[in-house]
């Protein structure tokens, strides 16, 4: 029986693996992997997207899984990007003013860079001189060891020297004067709370570009990362902040004069800026500005949940712990008459109970259901809790069915830490928390109303269905039966043409039946090739592997047994 069960199986196998396979077409980089309204997603564009991530995090992306969740990524940048659209963003006159102080930044350090470029040089007199009179910075070394920390020193002088020279002639040249009457009317102690809407221009000149609106100062100084930490306090932080955005303008026309603006890739990079503001002037106005964080609702947080801002509630206890009920009865009522004698209640512990380590004590218990020494235990722990601070439990049995009782001998109660003292960080939790989930919602609501549609499954790589069939041969040559069978599903799941699926899922069943021995689900298997392809070339062999595990095949072994019964 065994021999011709076998002789069937490679018989079954030579003829799998001489049928004609249809090769699976991969596609090229412009298979479309997300759709939606008004755009879509090729798989050129999500490649494209993975090598701008910088390196050292380009491998999580590398994975069919990374791959996916970077589609997705993609998909929501669209979705919130055409969200910016419809709310005007595009034309809105404070994100149009950010995207200018950006790609003016931008524009600023290239034209700073061209001016710079092979001007910086010392004279050994120049160093020697600046040698002499900052010795002390030097720590007693040699002018020649010093020299390369000299000219590092000196750098950024001799760059702000230049860089002043250049920008004091160009306020001669464009004429620029400061509006010395509007910047005294400022009251520069509040100077966050000047009126966006007053008239007039801080500083002007020649060139309109130039100018300094009071709109613009404004939102370039909610923008400053240190003005936004470290307010300005009087006028000559102000008048500074002035002359660092002077310097900022002039810099930026210089470069747009010099063509700056114009070289390879900069279009590019000003059209992602403008993008990147729309995106995050989208995401801050439908996210981040939806969440209360007035005092009064993080006062609230922080009452509706005191336990999370307090400290932990502690007890320590003295235990008795005995093998009967009887016992504990009688030791009880003894521990209660010496409980102020710590000298005879240990003796008492020592003498009956079966736990006389440390006297019985256990401290640091926790309201977590957990007891030193024992582990899990509700019932010992709800004991303790429920039980008065200097008064003995009654007796119970704990986890390990011993009969226990115990005094409380420290109640440290659970304090809530200050308002003031998890102010910030409560504000910082909620408001990352509350974002993630209107940011969800947001990601699902959108995904709705722009139609979207993403098909993953095309970013899983995927051999043809010959090669799956090779490997799963290379497989059981090998012996490595499960690996056979995942090669199987692979060809099930990718080619789903009642030709190659249904041969994979004849040879899986094999594998099932002969080599695993796995028999209920062979059965299945064999069972659904036969129901589902009635006139199939491996019906009548699917149809005796079900017979056999079935015991029903009319075998010699079968045939002899029923001649002795006659």
């Amino acid at each position: 029986m065994f021999i011709g069960k076998y002789r069937l199986a490679m018989f079954l196998l030579a003829i799998l693996m001489s049928f004609s396979i249809l090769y699976a077409n991969e596609g090229d980089n412009e298979i479309i992997l997300a759709e939606y309204d008004g755009g879509e997603i090729t798989k050129k564009e999500l490649l494209e997207k993975v090598k701008s991530i910088p390196a050292m995090y380009q491998s999580r992306f590398q994975s069919p899984e990374g791959k996916i969740d970077l589609l997705d990524q993609m998909c929501v940048e669209e979705l919130f990007y055409l969200e910016a659209i419809s709310m005007g963003l595009a034309d809105d006159k404070e994100v149009n003013v950010r995207i200018s102080n950006q790609i003016e930044a931008v524009l600023s350090k290239d034209m700073r860079q061209e001016i710079l470029t092979d001007k910086i040089n010392f004279t050994q007199k120049e160093k020697q001189n600046y040698f002499v009179n900052n010795m002390d910075k030097f720590k007693d070394k040699p002018f020649q060891e010093a020299e390369g920390q000299i000219e590092r020193m000196m750098k950024p002088e001799k760059e702000k020297l230049i860089i002043d020279a250049f920008v004091q002639d160009a306020v001669t040249e464009f004429k620029i004067v400061n509006n010395e009457e509007l910047i005294n009317s400022f009251n520069f102690e509040n100077i966050e709370q000047i009126d966006s809407n007053k008239e007039g221009y801080l500083f002007t000149s020649n060139i309109p570009e130039l100018n300094l609106s009071i709109n613009e100062f404004i939102t370039l100084f909610k923008d400053h990362p240190k003005f936004s930490k470290v307010p300005i306090k009087d006028k000559e932080e102000f008048l500074n902040f002035i002359e660092k955005t002077k310097e900022s303008k002039i810099l930026s026309y210089k470069a747009k004069e010099t063509g700056l603006d114009k070289k390879e890739g900069k279009k590019e990079y000003f059209d992602q800026i403008h993008r990147t503001m729309l995106l995050r002037t989208a995401y801050n106005r439908l996210v981040i500005e939806e969440i209360d964080l007035s005092d009064e609702a993080i006062k609230k947080h922080y009452d509706e949940n005191i336990k999370t801002f307090s400290s932990k509630a502690i007890r320590k206890i003295q235990q008795y712990v005995f093998d009967n009920e009887k016992a504990a009865k009688k030791i009880l009522k003894k521990a209660k008459k010496v409980k102020k004698d710590s000298t005879k209640t240990a003796d008492l512990i020592k003498e009956f109970c079966t736990d006389s380590k440390n006297n019985g004590m256990l401290a640091n218990i926790y309201q977590n259901g957990i007891i030193p020494n024992i582990g899990k235990d509700e019932t010992y722990s709800n004991m303790v809790w429920s039980t008065k601070p200097n008064k003995f439990s009654k007796i119970f049995k704990n986890s390990k069915d011993e009969y226990v009782f115990f005094r409380i001998l420290e109640d440290i109660v659970a304090e809530p830490k200050p308002f003031d003292d998890v102010k910030v960080s409560i504000k910082r939790d909620k408001q990352k928390n509350e974002s993630k989930k209107l940011f969800e919602s947001l990601k699902n609501e959108f995904k709705e109303k722009y139609h979207v549609k993403q098909y993953p499954d095309k970013l899983i790589i995927k051999l043809t269905a010959k090669e799956y069939f090779t490997k799963a041969e290379e497989a059981q040559k090998k012996r490595r039966f499960r690996d056979a069978i995942y090669y199987y599903e692979q060809v099930m799941k990718f080619y789903k043409n009642d030709k190659d699926d249904y041969k994979a899922l004849f040879m899986k069943g094999f594998i099932l039946s002969e080599e695993l021995k796995e028999k209920e689900e062979a059965i299945q298997i064999f069972d659904e090739i036969v129901e589902k392809y009635p006139v199939g070339e491996l019906h009548e062999s699917a149809t005796y592997m079900k017979n056999e595990l079935l015991g029903k095949n009319k075998t010699f072994e079968n045939l002899e047994n029923e001649d002795q019964k006659e």
